[in-house]
């Protein structure tokens, strides 16, 4: 029998319901894991900061100083810089190791993985460095970030520990936790039902509105943009965990570095700073450096 048109009519209508149907279940189950992702966290830093207050005076002093301030007998007990810190990163690698099978699967189920370059991971990384330095010297030179109070309290919090610990925790933990909710779970799951170009825009800016603030979202959703562009150059997760590590890493250092730079000093480190990224960059994807010989033929 020959297919009517009221037939064809009745078919679209009813595969666009269907994929109506799929893309709502599949945001519904994004949303559940990200809801997931950071309600756990939370959990984990109120209980351990609730342990910490409860136990602690009970410890040996050299460890109880370490952890708590204040006295017991003025009942102003808080924690340490140094062991808020070490919480926050408790809670982010608990979090992480939660869903991380499952990003795992995501990854793997919708990136297709290439075959790059031994340039491409030293040159993404220093892109990465670069772009890292340019907008974290841009915010302290224009003072900006005067007017964006959240801002400031987020900052002296990260900076209220021990270098060491601030690299472990911000420049090592975090990224791998966080690259494993918003790239391997977000971002590859909006893939299943947008093109990957919309996906990108979607998941910079979730991952934008999650720092909650207006300064460190602007800097994360630029971040994102190059970090989700290097991904799918790749197509494997080592990429957005290494970019994400380099951002991290070199901001962190950098707020140690900038207050013994003079005016002339910053301006020089700020025009160096982007001339490496668009250096990188122009090598990777202008001159073909990001891809084997055999990748580009496949390509």
């Amino acid at each position: 029998m020959k297919e009517t048109r009221s037939d064809r009519s009745e078919k679209n209508v009813s595969g666009a319901a269907q994929a109506r149907s799929v893309a709502g279940k599949t945001i519904l189950r994004l949303a559940i894991f990200f809801l997931m992702y950071i309600i756990f966290r939370a959990c984990v830093d109120t209980v351990a900061t609730v342990a910490t207050l409860v136990l602690a005076p009970s410890l040996p002093e050299n460890i109880r100083n370490f952890m708590i301030s204040g006295t017991i007998e003025e009942e102003n007990l808080d924690l340490t810089g140094n062991w808020q810190v070490i919480v926050t990163g408790i809670a982010f690698a608990l979090a992480g190791l939660m869903i991380k099978a499952k990003a795992f699967e995501y990854d793997q189920k919708y990136t297709v993985k290439k075959e790059v370059s031994k340039y491409f991971y030293p040159l993404t990384c220093a892109a990465a460095a670069g772009l890292a330095v340019f907008l974290n010297m841009s915010v302290a030179m224009s003072g900006v970030s005067n007017y964006f109070s959240d801002y400031t309290e987020v900052a002296a919090g990260q900076y209220a520990c021990s270098f060491p610990i601030g690299i472990i925790v911000f420049g090592l933990i975090s990224p791998f936790s966080e690259e494993l909710m918003f790239r391997g779970i977000l971002y590859n799951g909006l893939k299943r039902i947008y093109n990957p170009k919309s996906a990108l825009i979607m998941c910079a800016a979730v991952f934008a509105i999650y720092h909650g603030n207006g300064l460190q979202g602007t800097y994360g959703f630029l971040v994102s943009l190059f970090l989700i562009y290097s991904y799918e150059a790749s197509g494997t997760f080592k990429t957005a965990v290494l970019i994400h590590m380099a951002c991290n890493i070199t901001a962190y250092v950098m707020n140690y570095i900038y207050i013994y730079l003079n005016l002339p000093a910053q301006a020089v480190i700020l025009a160096l700073s982007l001339g490496l990224t668009a250096t990188c960059v122009f090598l990777l994807y202008k001159k073909g450096l990001a891809f084997t010989a055999d990748a580009k033929t496949n390509e």
